[in-house]
């Protein structure tokens, strides 16, 4: 028991997270050549050499996250104009998605009662 490391093998540490224009980016290391979007230039190096957006995948070297104009994808197109719901003065039970939601709209369960019915008909 004396000198093992105090971390369990295999055990997932905690990851710390960078905010940049709506993006999580999270330190990376790349055993491949990996390009920045941002400056386009090679990211090489030693240890973590730049870091990745976790939600869009955008990847970028240390010095550039800060500096990237574009916001995160994945918040952009959460929802195509195609799949937006018509226009509509009521509301049908269908709740606007909150930041906590994560883009996820939830449906109440009287609504979801109300479409099992209309489906058996």
């Amino acid at each position: 028991m004396v000198g093992e490391s105090i971390y369990r093998r295999g055990a997932r540490r905690w990851r710390k997270l960078y905010r940049a224009n709506g993006h999580l980016f999270q330190a990376k290391r790349f055993n491949r050549g990996a390009y920045c979007g941002q400056c386009s230039e090679r990211i090489w190096g030693l240890s973590r050499q730049g870091y990745r957006c976790i939600n869009c995948k955008l990847l970028v070297h240390k010095r550039c996250h800060v500096l990237v104009p574009l916001t995160c994808r994945r918040h952009m197109d959460s929802v195509m104009p195609s799949q937006e719901p018509p226009v509509d003065d009521k509301n049908d039970g269908v709740d606007l998605p909150s930041e906590e939601t994560d883009g996820i709209a939830y449906i109440s369960s009287s609504r979801k009662h109300d479409n099992i019915k209309d489906d058996s008909e």
